[in-house]
């Protein structure tokens, strides 16, 4: 299912995958690890709903 939001949304995309990367690199990742990370991240916009995401995220803090 593809998400209603525009390619260019600053918040679900810029601004997702800035904290990604900063916790990402509060983590120790690498600099590949994290490219390979946001690059993971920016296709899942493409093809997870805003709802999907957000069930996946509640459902981690079981």
């Amino acid at each position: 299912m593809r998400n209603n939001r525009t390619e260019l949304d600053p918040w679900s995309h810029t601004a997702c995958l800035g904290y990604a990367l900063k916790a990402a690199e509060k983590l120790g990742y690498t600099e590949e690890e994290k490219k390979r990370l946001a690059r993971a991240i920016y296709d899942e916009f493409n093809w997870t709903s805003l709802d999907e995401a957000t069930a996946v995220f509640l459902k981690s803090l079981e």
